[in-house]
């Protein structure tokens, strides 16, 4: 891409890509594209080469200044035409555009018509329509106070949102309402009081590093499962119901992302992608000992609570033993020694932990 991306997801339709980047664009690209657009981004290119002629002469400039760019237009023309900057070379349509960093997009359709929400960091989140409409603009859900890096449609349709606030915000994103905010916080300073790596509270701020939707049929409940970045945990809530206390689910390293999975005849299982590198609680400090475990599993039993699997656990990294050394670690032998530690180690901080540097420092507003 030309940028950085930040975001990407699939329309309903599974046709067309759309992605998200740093600089507050959203491009939709062809999951699968034809040869009648490879033959058009070719005649694009082509046409690039052409050499540059400038419009103007010496009869038409009216002023010293522009004499004088108008000799360097003519410089430049008489070196050949300009090197082609390095762009895409493949179909790519520009559709929204933001003044601020994107950092998370979203889609749906409700009934015939398509949605794409997007999020940035100047605490907008903004509705606008599907393609080939999305230049209009529906509306924008507005009340976070700080930036939003995570955006999820639940399983009944409402929208939540996380960021840099202390709480969950869960919206009538068709009427842009503000339903619900849930503390998000404050359950977690309470789980790990006690605990020695619990967060100052003085300073300890949240850090939204991803919301999913539970994908249970079986159960009644509109559950969302929410990780915080550089917090072994995930925090589940129930949206709609009489409780807005969030259940914190302690794991053995911080989580970096999640995947449901289908076992046991329509029993979920969240199979979760934990830091083994770091310290519990720490995107800073590197552990003596890294951990054994890199995936855990939780699984959701028959009354709707989450609980560790450790059975498919032992299960799955059974099977992953059964795979060959030379075959897990051709992609490590194949990768140079690049680096110091120091550096190699602060590559990784910046890879896995790139959140908390969204929020913005003080004064930088003024």
């Amino acid at each position: 891409m030309a940028k950085r991306p930040s975001s990407i997801a699939l329309t309903a339709d599974d046709t067309t890509i759309l992605c998200a980047d740093k600089f507050g664009d959203v491009y939709a690209l062809p999951l699968f594209p034809s040869p009648e657009d490879e033959q058009e981004v070719a005649l694009e290119f082509n046409d690039e080469q052409q050499k540059f002629t400038p419009s103007a002469s010496v009869l038409t400039v009216h002023s010293g200044r522009n004499r004088k760019a108008l000799e360097e237009q003519l410089k430049q023309a008489q070196k050949g035409p300009k090197q082609a900057k390095e762009t895409p070379k493949f179909r790519h349509q520009l559709i929204i555009g933001h003044v601020s960093m994107l950092t998370d997009v979203a889609c749906t359709t409700v009934g015939s018509r398509s949605y794409i929400l997007t999020a940035d960091r100047d605490e907008h989140i903004r509705v606008s329509r599907g393609i080939p409409q999305s230049h209009i603009i529906e509306g924008f859900c507005q009340g976070h106070e700080d930036f939003v890096s995570r955006i999820c449609f639940s399983k009944a349709g409402r929208l939540v949102s996380g960021g840099g606030d202390p709480y969950l915000y869960v919206w009538e994103w068709m009427s842009f309402r503000l339903v619900e905010k849930l503390p998000l916080q404050g359950p977690i300073l309470e789980h790990y009081k006690g605990h020695p790596y619990h967060p100052g509270t003085t300073d300890f701020k949240v850090a939204v590093s991803g919301i999913w939707s539970v994908p249970n049929s079986a159960q009644e409940a509109d559950e969302v499962l929410v990780a915080c970045e550089g917090i072994p945990a995930l925090v589940s809530f129930k949206l709609g119901g009489s409780s807005r206390t969030g259940k914190v689910l302690p794991l053995d390293g911080n989580v970096l992302d999640l995947s449901f999975i289908e076992v046991d005849g329509g029993r979920i299982t969240a199979a979760v992608s934990v830091d083994h590198v770091h310290q519990l609680g720490s995107t800073q400090e590197v552990r003596q000992e890294p951990g054994t475990s890199r995936l855990q599993y939780l699984s959701s039993n028959d009354s709707g609570e989450w609980e560790h699997d450790r059975t498919l656990a032992e299960v799955l990294e059974g099977f992953s033993r059964t795979v060959p050394n030379e075959e897990r670690e051709a992609g490590s032998a194949s990768e140079p020694n690049r680096g110091t530690a120091d550096d190699k180690a602060k590559a990784l901080r910046d890879l896995l932990y790139s959140v908390e540097t969204l929020r913005k420092r003080p004064g930088t507003e003024d």
